[in-house]
């Protein structure tokens, strides 16, 4: 009997194979929560390799920064740079191709189903990847002088951040709260105080990472073990002592993103909190179509006295209205991450919620107005539907009550700006597609 999502999540089967459905729902855990560890330990497990996504072209300035190299030092670490990209494409499609070898070798009956070797081989390709990273930072750190070399701890933390947040599992797990804060226009001043902050920041949430995804590492082990077992109560227990861990990382930002408010103005503590907030629940605080409309039609010059009073008063409602939803959308999903167990996470991956729910994989970020447009798909099916709707319901009243305001002239401007920040985006999502193969 061939297990698929569809069988084991039904009942049926539960209730006739409940030893074989435990099984799936763990390995659905495991794929859930210990996959990110895998990475970085076996080489992605039978479709990635190296853990990490290693480092690409958007964080070396941010690493050059770091180390106050000159713009000589630059010259040359872009140069190794490049070697380093080279070859690790090379290898990724090496890998590719190694990987459907087997598969076709599979599909055709030979090798019958045994899919250690796609996990040997990625340990193999995970480790040789690894090696090209550590080659590219040895050369660097040889050309560095006495007081540049002081900050290669610091560099250290940085591209662990870079490459072990990205694996979180919780809403706010995985935000960075330097990067938050390179967010805000603050003054040097400001700035200055504020560093002392992130100096400590990033000292204990190196300290956390690493515990983090050293725990996660040795549940990968158990939970192969619970995986052949079928033992559901350790599955359970397996799938807490990881979400406890991911908990504190979450937590120790919460902390600290209070303490850097405290030391901001109101206006710069506004702004904190909006891109905080955006960077914990990206899937909550993206932009919604009426709030887009807002903004493109306050720069329209023709607008009457009249009209612009209108507007005023429906974006006032309109902020209200949607900060509640937003409120009650992130609370559901917070509750939801804290309460999931296997079969809850089982059932949400099966139908493609996961979307709607937490920090981890699933989450996909601003991807502008197209759930405002109708291209739903699966995208409502996690914690927090009814709050999705609400907010598209919200959007949907508000850019109608706007049109009605509008000239026949007008409503067309605002439809071809649409038109062309819809276009734009397809654009952008198409160039981010093509650099991040290009990074791999």
């Amino acid at each position: 009997m061939r297990l698929t999502r569809t069988t084991v999540s039904s009942s049926g089967l539960v209730g006739r194979y409940p030893r074989i459905a435990m099984r799936a729902l763990i390995a659905a855990a495991c794929l859930g929560v210990f996959a990110p560890a895998a990475q970085a330990q076996f080489g992605g497990g039978f479709g990635g390799f190296g853990g990490s996504a290693g480092i690409n072209s958007r964080n070396l300035e941010q690493y050059a920064e770091i180390l106050r190299l000159t713009e000589e030092q630059r010259d040359v670490v872009q140069i190794l740079f490049e070697e380093y990209m080279q070859e690790t494409q090379d290898l990724s499609q090496e890998r590719r191709s190694q990987m459907e070898s087997m598969r076709e070798a599979m599909r055709s009956g030979g090798g019958g189903g045994d899919f250690s070797r796609f996990r040997t081989v990625g340990e193999q390709f995970g480790k040789k990847r690894q090696a090209l990273q550590d080659r590219l930072l040895g050369d660097v750190r040889v050309m560095l002088t006495e007081d540049q070399a002081t900050q290669w701890p610091r560099l250290e933390r940085a591209i662990r951040r870079d490459q072990s947040l990205r694996r979180g599992f919780l809403s706010g797990e995985r935000v960075d709260l330097t990067r938050v804060v390179g967010q805000v226009d603050l003054s040097e001043e400001q700035l200055a105080e504020v560093e002392t902050v992130l100096e400590r920041y990033e000292v204990d949430l190196d300290r956390a990472l690493v515990a983090r995804d050293a725990a996660q590492t040795r549940a990968m082990e158990q939970a192969r073990e619970v995986f052949r077992s079928g033992d559901a109560e350790a599955g359970e227990e397996l799938f807490e002592k990881q979400r406890k861990m991911s908990a504190r990382v979450r937590d120790l930002n919460r902390r600290y993103a209070r303490e850097i408010e405290g030391l901001l103005a109101d206006d710069h503590k506004a702004r904190f909190q909006d891109s905080y907030k955006r960077s914990s629940f990206p899937q909550v605080y993206r932009p919604g179509r009426g709030q887009r409309v807002m903004e493109l039609i306050s720069a329209y010059e023709d607008l009457t006295e009249e009209q612009r009073d209108a507007i005023a008063s429906i974006r006032e409602t309109y902020e209200r209205d949607v900060s509640k939803v937003n409120q009650q959308h992130a609370a559901a999903i917070e509750e939801s991450e804290m309460s999931m167990t296997v079969r809850d996470m089982f059932r949400m991956r099966g139908r493609g919620g996961r979307d709607q729910g937490g920090g981890g994989r699933g989450n996909r970020g601003d991807r502008g107005d197209r759930g405002d447009r109708g291209g739903r798909g699966n995208r409502d099916a996690g914690p927090g539907a009814e709050f999705v709707q609400k907010k598209r319901e919200l959007d949907a009243h508000t850019v109608e009550t706007i049109q009605r305001l509008l000239s026949e002239a007008q409503a067309e401007r605002l439809e071809d700006q649409l038109n062309e920040i819809r276009q734009r985006e397809r654009e952008q999502r198409g160039d981010r597609g093509r650099q991040f193969r290009r990074d791999r």
